[in-house]
């Protein structure tokens, strides 16, 4: 009984120890110190752009991904925005990575505003009148 359990206590280290995951957290900011609420963040694994690992932030901005160690181009977007990119590094992680507050650009300018007007080509109009 002693030795099964100590094979087990030594499975269980061994395979927290062999985990090749890594806990990715932060929360999206914007430059005024306010979160983002629902951020697509992306991380594309960089010596294969194809594996592409991916969450949505909660409404108060903040995320935690499950990632294995590899290093990853972190793509954070959203609609109507352009996207921030920048390198993460998993390799050299022991357990966790926080990334804490990541802050992007929200302004947004236009050069011009156009606002055209068409009008129909169909005439619509009643084929027969009732009495």
């Amino acid at each position: 009984m002693k030795s099964f359990l100590l094979i087990l206590l030594a499975t269980c280290f061994w395979s927290n120890m062999l985990s090749q995951n890594i806990n990715v957290s932060g929360t999206i900011k914007d430059k005024s110190g306010v979160s983002v609420a629902y951020a697509n963040i992306l991380f594309k694994v960089k010596d294969k752009p194809e594996t592409i690992f991916g969450i949505l932030a909660n409404k108060d901005g903040s995320f935690s991904i499950e990632l294995p160690k590899q290093e990853y181009n972190f793509e954070i977007s959203i609609v109507g925005l352009p996207p921030t990119i920048s390198t993460l590094d998993l390799r050299i992680t022991k357990k966790a990575m926080k990334l804490g507050d990541i802050i992007i650009n929200t302004d947004v300018t236009l050069d011009d505003v156009v606002i055209s007007s068409n009008t129909s080509n169909y005439k619509i109009e009643l084929d027969k009148k009732s009495i």
